[in-house]
């Protein structure tokens, strides 16, 4: 697996385990288990790792289906050729 591939599945996993420990968060703090903590700043941060791991796999869909077209486009070269 080239090292872009990799790194364009890693950031989504990581930002969406990140958005998963600030969601557990605000369920904290709106059902007041955690007191003094500011909810707006981790409701931005919250939205902030969502927003980050649904664009860079956006990304990540968009150079898989790069590669398949070129595949694709020299898969038909080859059968003309034949």
């Amino acid at each position: 697996m080239p090292v872009h591939k990799f790194i364009l599945q890693l950031i989504p996993r990581i930002a969406f385990f990140i958005f998963w420990l600030f969601d557990h968060l605000v369920i904290l703090t709106k059902i007041k288990v955690l007191n003094g903590w500011d909810a707006k700043w981790i409701t931005y941060r919250w939205a902030l790792c969502w927003t980050i791991a649904n664009w860079v796999s956006i990304i990540g869909a968009i150079v898989e289906l790069c590669e398949l077209n070129k595949e694709e486009a020299k898969l038909r070269a080859m059968k003309r050729v034949q």
